[in-house]
């Protein structure tokens, strides 16, 4: 088996996992049927190597106009105002 220079280090990898929430799991509008496919994966893989695996989440803001960046922007949009 050769070696490729530019291949990350088995050692140093991590497993980052984007958004894994019951919001996406649940029956609500943002359900994606294809989580409960993945969701074993995602439970070997962390569970093999627990400090490796890195969970980000998405955190609206309570009212529109309060996030930061492009965000601020998404929730000032007229939909979010009620």
């Amino acid at each position: 088996m050769t070696s490729c220079a530019m291949a990350p280090s088995v050692e140093t990898a991590v497993h980052m996992c984007v958004d894994m929430q019951r919001i996406f799991a649940e029956s609500t509008e943002w359900k994606m049927p294809w989580l409960e496919l993945i969701l074993p994966n995602i439970v070997s893989i962390t569970s093999a190597h627990p400090a490796s695996a890195i969970f980000t989440r998405f955190i609206p803001t309570w009212k529109p106009g309060h996030g930061v960046g492009m965000w601020r922007h998404y929730y000032a949009l007229e939909i979010y105002n009620h």
